[in-house]
């Protein structure tokens, strides 16, 4: 069981259980507008926002999309928006017992051509565990967002 918490533009934190089978952070905060941040996915109306990771491309070194970051707390002042790492389930630069710690583009298939990608973490050597991936939300329209729904499909490489 984790917690989403969900943060209001009056500072207002709600928390939510979630049950999971894996433990996973996702932390959303809602109406930023006093925090300058760079990477917020924007919700500009009611229509749905997806996201699932292809676009980051194969390289070790990918930014990871709008509102994306991995952090070793739980806080968004701590994390990073870019990848050290890149590997694949397949293939001669695959992911292998031996690989490094770090902050992941996974690879479903051969690494260097995989179009089906997915942002995480491997715990390893001094890249340490609690990693957390967060997502921070930024409503830029004109109603107010009173319901919000986060699902996610869950891929362990």
């Amino acid at each position: 069981m984790e917690i989403v918490y969900l943060q209001s533009a009056d500072s207002q934190v709600f928390t939510t259980p979630v049950n999971m089978k894996f433990r996973l952070l996702f932390s959303a905060l809602l109406g930023l507008t006093t925090l300058s941040l760079s990477a917020q996915m924007l919700i500009p109306s009611t229509t749905p926002v997806t996201q699932n990771f292809d676009g980051m491309g194969t390289s070790a070194t990918a930014t990871t999309p709008l509102g994306f970051l991995v952090s070793p707390t739980r806080s968004i002042t701590a994390g990073t928006t870019a990848t050290t790492q890149s590997k694949g389930t397949a293939g001669a630069d695959n992911l292998t017992s031996t690989s490094s710690g770090g902050c992941y583009n996974f690879g479903n298939g051969v690494n260097a051509s995989a179009t089906d990608r997915a942002l995480g973490f491997l715990s390893s050597g001094s890249y340490t565990s609690p990693r957390s991936i967060i997502l921070i939300i930024r409503n830029t329209g004109t109603e107010t967002i009173s319901q919000l729904a986060v699902s996610f499909d869950y891929e362990k490489y």
